[in-house]
């Protein structure tokens, strides 16, 4: 477990084994209430991120041009092969 952080309802536990960029995000969400962490326990959760292509994707066809424009300018060239370059 990497860090503890404590929002005002659950205690928050980054569990990423690794720091590569291809490797899931895990989570771990405990409740601060101790009655509430004997009943509900711990939840785990996963994160993955699509590619970048298919998000700037779904931006551009739901409409949300400028959003698409914005992430698009801020990905890296390696990160997003056929990005064309202004000169």
């Amino acid at each position: 477990m990497s860090e503890v952080s404590a929002t005002q309802n659950a205690l928050l536990r980054l569990m990423t084994p690794s720091a590569s960029a291809k490797a899931p995000l895990f989570v771990m969400t405990t409740p601060i209430d101790k009655v509430a962490a004997a009943n509900e326990g711990s939840s785990i959760w996963q994160f993955t991120i699509r590619p970048w292509s298919e998000q700037i994707d779904e931006l551009v066809l739901a409409g949300q041009y400028s959003d698409a424009l914005a992430l698009l300018d801020s990905i890296d060239e390696s990160q997003l092969p056929d990005k064309v370059s202004e000169v």
